[in-house]
């Protein structure tokens, strides 16, 4: 609102540009905010608030804005109130920071797991315990401890551990999911740990989502589709992996191949 004001009543070329300049990287950041979180890359916020920094420095120089002294008691409040605000930032930004830092670790870590270690996942999984400690309210690190336990159990033959360790995913999944609805990994996967135990209704359902919910996802598509044509629902196994192929699976040899065997398929029986 502010700098709506001063942008109406900015005489000066200079001001107008920055302003204007300023206004429209503030209402693209604000447009992009409402579906990506672009507001915890650092980078983009600081060169937003260098932007803003200029623009007031801009319009102070020229006189557009003028300095006021407040009362002196009204200052020492107004002070140490910005003081604790700015406390607090940095206290948030700083649990952001590190949480996410360890994140990026165990991304790292997981792309050059080896499984032949004796126990492959603990440095991954102690450092997402680290960074749950630091900021509790990151999805990310649910989705990472989710998406390890899901693989443990993949090489599980223990049925009652197994079990035990696809329950604990789903745990996860939904926790993720709490603290960010909208993250489409974390509905794929819970679809996948609950084919994984046995109930495949409530499975479909959270693989349909992630799937509706991201139609150009080739890998949700693809697995999508091999999830149902396991469970014999060829036609719409076949517009899954047709989905797949328009999103760029073009050349991708599992769906050509499960196109062409469900296409003969539906053909041979169309009430399949």
């Amino acid at each position: 609102a502010s700098g709506l004001w001063l942008y109406s009543r900015a005489e000066l070329q200079r001001d107008i540009g920055l302003l204007a300049g300023f206004l429209g990287a503030l209402v693209a950041a604000l447009g992009h905010g409402i579906s990506d979180f672009n507001f915890h890359v650092y980078s983009l916020m600081h060169l937003l608030v260098l932007m803003g920094g200029l623009a007031m420095g801009g319009c102070f120089r020229s006189g557009l804005l003028q300095s006021r002294a407040p009362p002196a008691l009204l200052s020492v409040s107004v002070r140490a109130l910005v003081a604790l605000l700015i406390l607090a930032g940095t206290v948030m930004a700083l649990q952001v920071a590190i949480s996410g830092s360890l994140v990026r670790l165990v991304e790292s870590d997981l792309e050059q797991l080896d499984l032949r270690q004796r126990e492959p996942y603990r440095m991954p999984l102690q450092r997402l315990t680290r960074a749950a400690s630091i900021d509790p309210g990151n999805w990310i690190i649910y989705l990472e401890q989710a998406n390890i336990a899901r693989r443990q159990a993949f090489w599980l033959r223990d049925p009652e551990r197994r079990q035990a360790k696809l329950t604990e995913a789903i745990r996860l999944y939904e926790k993720a999911l709490r603290l960010n609805p909208y993250d489409m990994n974390a509905q794929f996967g819970l679809g996948r740990s609950w084919m994984d135990v046995g109930d495949p209704d409530r499975g479909l359902q959270y693989l349909r989502h992630a799937t509706q919910h991201a139609p150009n996802n080739v890998f949700y598509a693809r697995e999508l589709g091999l999830q149902l044509r396991r469970l014999g629902h060829y036609p719409e196994a076949l517009a899954e992996f047709e989905r797949a192929r328009r999103a760029g699976g073009w050349n991708d040899p599992v769906v050509l191949a499960n196109i062409r065997w469900l296409t003969r398929e539906v053909q041979r029986s169309p009430e399949s």
